[in-house]
């Protein structure tokens, strides 16, 4: 019984022993302060953005969740203590098939972004412009982190370089249409009080019980069933996000893909679609570019809120 007791004992002090090694570990980063970019999943030196149309939505949506438009951004965090003084990070653009002014533009002054005092990231922040109407005309931009105003902050050895792909897409957000001007017009985003031998209108808001978008007089603007509405499930604070994630999702690969024919629920075949908030519908144009309409309010006196995504 007693050599029991021992074992028992040694066990037990043995235990207390390791955990309280590892109570005393410091888990915390340990290496030299460095600036990175880190969109993407780790594991190769040069980072690659994945499908994108660019950009945020500005109108109460989950910003965690955008839908994007025709801008983006690309996160330089710092990896190290936050610093009491703004580090100023300097970068190039490295040569690739983007053409800057033709397929992007850099928002702010180019060459450099700051992460403040006490904080521990800033972006690059880019508009988008590429307008190829061929949906597989991909462009990318490169971006290389070169160094900062701090001699003790230098970039990543493994991911000072990021390379962000442009998708052909056009996206206007938070656009309204209502019964003082019910006209979309695609080619400028703009809406009308009515159609004249300069505009292209693509879209009319007609009002009724129940408001919906129809094909303006000779025009072909098809549309589908309701594709995405959140379900009953889903909490109302976070409708927004999860009909955002629908267009978050969308490339110009699987726009190309609506089908303009049969019975599916994508199919643009309707001559109108009547709207509810939160849905989101195919259509195609009297030109044959297709895209998504993702309605956002449907206000009492007949306006209309959307987001519209389509091929250029």
């Amino acid at each position: 019984m007693k050599r029991i007791c021992i074992h028992i004992f040694i066990v037990g002090s043995l235990f207390v022993l390791c955990s309280a090694c590892r109570k005393e570990r410091d888990l915390s980063y340990q290496g030299p302060t460095v600036v990175e970019f880190s969109n993407p999943a780790t594991g190769t030196t040069v980072k690659t953005m994945g499908p994108t149309i660019g950009g945020s939505s500005l109108k109460g949506d989950n910003p965690a969740i955008p839908i994007r438009g025709d801008r983006d951004s690309v996160l330089i965090q710092l990896v190290g203590p936050q610093r009491n003084d703004p580090v100023d990070i300097y970068y190039e653009v490295i040569p690739a098939t983007a053409v800057e002014g033709v397929d992007f533009q850099i928002i702010g002054e180019p060459g450099s972004v700051t992460i403040e005092s006490n904080s521990s990231a800033t972006a690059i922040y880019l508009r988008l412009l590429n307008r190829d109407t061929n949906p597989a005309s991909i462009k990318n931009v490169a971006f290389r982190i070169t160094g900062t105003n701090q001699s003790d902050v230098s970039p990543s050895a493994n991911y000072s370089s990021f390379t962000a792909n442009i998708f052909p897409m056009r996206v206007f957000l938070d656009r309204t249409l209502t019964k003082e001007k019910p006209y979309f017009s695609l080619l400028d985003g703009e809406s009308y009080d009515r159609p004249n031998e300069n505009e292209q209108m693509d879209l009319y808001l007609a009002a009724g019980e129940i408001t919906s978008l129809v094909s303006p007089a000779g025009r072909n603007t098809f549309f589908s069933q309701r594709l995405y509405t959140p379900g009953s499930d889903i909490p109302a604070y976070l409708q927004n996000s999860y009909v955002t994630l629908q267009l978050h999702n969308a490339t110009s690969t699987t726009v190309n893909a609506i089908p303009s024919a049969g019975t599916a629920s994508n199919a643009v075949t309707q001559s109108s679609a009547a709207l509810a908030v939160n849905g989101v519908y195919a259509f195609m144009t009297t030109e044959g570019k297709k895209g998504y309409i993702r309605i956002k309010e449907v206000g009492t006196d007949n306006n209309c809120v959307f987001d519209i995504m389509f091929q250029p």
